[in-house]
This record gives structure tokens, C-alpha cells and sequence, in this order.
């Protein structure tokens, strides 16, 4: 999401453009809620589900271009014969809400992306708004209403997808790279500036502190952060776990049986209880890479069983 409305605003700076996000999804769709793409006569970035329904709007996007001047709109998208104007020219059955539109004004974006993290855009048939912090109320990212003559979809800069991961060792390293590609916001921490912290290439945020005690005053964000501990040792392991005292979805602990069974000695019930451990889906896993996509796969797994009704 950052990096899209960033890379967007400097596109923008040469010329307007063509954008598509997916603000809504039902499941088989291709395109799932937040997908998104931008265009220039010659050049596009991203996906909004593919096929011929994205060869089709691209081309309309195009043809907007042409016309110079700004215009968003919400459609619906069905993928499957018989849909009759709502037909998606796809065949995998399910749906999406497609905004799309195009983009001139510069300073819209430039505020939006300069709003350090908290700044709320709001795209409209009438046109881009932003607004500020004071303003948001509760935090919130898609369609707000569907209605096709008065529709309001609202994006927050800030990435609510976030991962902090206590340990810059050859697992960190690869756990922030499937994360980073999967959309998370990827915190790394680190007693030590390791050659293999250092390597790490992919995290928004990489930080070395003087203690694991620390560990919960430095992650900004903890409603939304999925916290991975994975540090050198029992006693940093333990350090790091008991400064988490916030209601962060998720904590998982990677160990040995021997190693999970003496760190349960040394903190408390309801702590331990809270925890994923040992960490990960199981898959056999035993390379770092492995390692990381055990801890994705899980993390997914659990945010998808979050949402169900």
C-alpha cells in the first residue's frame, strides 16, 4: 500500500495516470481486496486479477487518459457466464468491486504519502480527499458503501499487515523476505549488528537495541503486529517475551522441544499460553527458507480463520 501510493506520486510527478485498486472480493475471485494497479499510456505496474478483465480495463484506462481530466468510478466484476453487463470476460466463478479512475493532482498524493503513517485518502465520485489523523476515527481500508451513485473507499497509509521479528540471525533473514513479499510491514531487532543482520534487505525498519527487555517499547503498532522470537539464546528468548505485555495478535516462539520447555520455566502461565510454540505450520520444515514459510503459512493461516464469521 505505502510503496504503491509512493511509487504512484512519482509517476505522477511527469504525467497523470490510470489506477485500479480492488475494494471488495468475493472468494475464487482472481483479484482480492487490495490488488491494485496503475497505468501510463506506455507502461503499467501491478494486478488487479489479470486476464481479459485486466487487458479490458487497461485499455479503458487508456482511453481515459486521452480525455485529460479526472474521473473515478466503482464497478462490479463477475466471473462467470450469464452475468450480463457485469461480466468479467473470466470464468472462476466469484466476484470483485473494482475503483478506478484517473489521477492529476499531484498534491493530493504528495500529502497523502507525506502524512508519516497515519494519513487516510478517501477516493469518491466526486474526486480524492485526505484528511488527518483527528479525523479517522477508527482505522479502516476498503469500501465503506457500495452504492453505486454515492460509494466511499478509504485508505490508510499506515500498513496495518505488520511483523516484528526479535532476532537478526539466518531465519530472521529469510522470515523478512517472505514477509516483506506477502505485503507485511517488516520490523527486525537485534542485540548485535551481525554480518547476517546487515544482509537483511527487506525490512522497513531494522534496528539494533541495547536489551531484549525492551523489545514492546519499540514496536509501534502492537493491536497489528505479529510478533516472532527467534533470538540466539534461552535467556534473550525469555527477556524478549516478557516485555510483550500488549494484546498483539500473535507471538510466536521458535525452539527445540528441550529449548520451548526451559523457557516455559522462566515466564508465566498466562504468557506461555499465548504462545505459538514451537512456531510455524507442520511441514517438515528445516531450512531457514523452510523456516519462513512455515511462520508465514501459519500467520495466514490464522488471520484468514480471524475473519470467518
Amino acid at each position: 500500500m505505502k510503496n504503491y501510493w509512493e511509487k504512484l506520486a512519482l509517476v505522477l510527478q511527469e504525467e497523470p495516470l490510470f489506477f485500479a485498486i480492488v475494494g471488495e472480493n468475493t472468494a475464487h475471485s482472481p483479484g482480492t481486496a487490495g490488488a491494485r494497479m496503475f497505468a501510463t499510456k506506455t507502461q503499467s505496474w501491478g494486478t488487479i486479477g489479470g486476464g481479459i478483465m485486466e487487458f479490458e480495463l487497461l485499455n479503458r484506462g487508456r482511453a481515459l487518459l486521452e480525455k485529460d481530466e479526472e474521473v473515478f468510478f466503482l464497478e462490479r466484476r463477475i466471473h462467470r457466464e450469464g452475468a450480463g453487463d457485469f461480466a468479467s470476460g473470466l470464468f472462476c466463478a466469484g466476484e470483485q468491486w473494482l475503483i478506478f479512475g484517473i489521477i492529476k493532482n499531484i498534491n493530493i498524493i504528495g500529502r497523502f504519502t507525506n502524512s508519516s503513517g497515519d494519513g487516510l485518502l478517501k477516493i469518491e465520485p466526486s474526486g480524492l480527499t485526505t484528511h488527518s489523523p483527528s479525523s479517522i476515527g477508527v482505522r479502516y481500508k476498503g469500501l465503506v458503501k457500495t452504492d453505486i451513485d454515492a460509494w466511499c473507499y478509504e485508505e490508510l497509509f499506515f500498513n496495518p499487515k505488520r511483523i516484528a521479528i526479535v532476532g537478526g540471525g539466518h531465519c530472521g533473514l529469510a522470515l523478512s523476505r517472505v514477509m516483506h513479499q506477502l505485503g507485511f510491514y517488516v520490523s527486525v531487532f537485534d542485540i548485535r549488528e551481525t554480518t547476517t543482520f546487515l544482509r537483511i534487505d527487506c525490512a522497513d525498519e531494522r534496528k539494533i537495541v541495547n536489551s531484549y527487555k525492551d523489545i514492546g517499547k519499540h514496536i509501534a503498532q502492537p493491536e497489528t503486529t505479529h510478533v516472532v522470537i527467534m533470538s540466539a539464546d534461552v535467556g534473550s528468548d525469555v527477556e524478549a517475551l516478557s516485555s510483550l505485555d500488549a494484546p498483539y495478535p500473535y507471538i510466536g516462539l521458535m525452539g527445540s522441544p528441550a529449548k520451548i520447555a526451559k523457557i516455559k520455566k522462566n515466564i508465566s502461565p498466562e504468557l506461555f499460553s499465548r504462545l505459538s510454540a514451537p512456531i510455524g505450520m507442520p511441514i517438515g520444515s528445516h531450512t531457514p527458507e523452510e523456516i519462513a514459510i512455515s511462520i508465514a503459512a501459519e500467520i495466514i493461516s490464522l488471520a484468514s480463520a480471524s475473519k470467518v464469521p
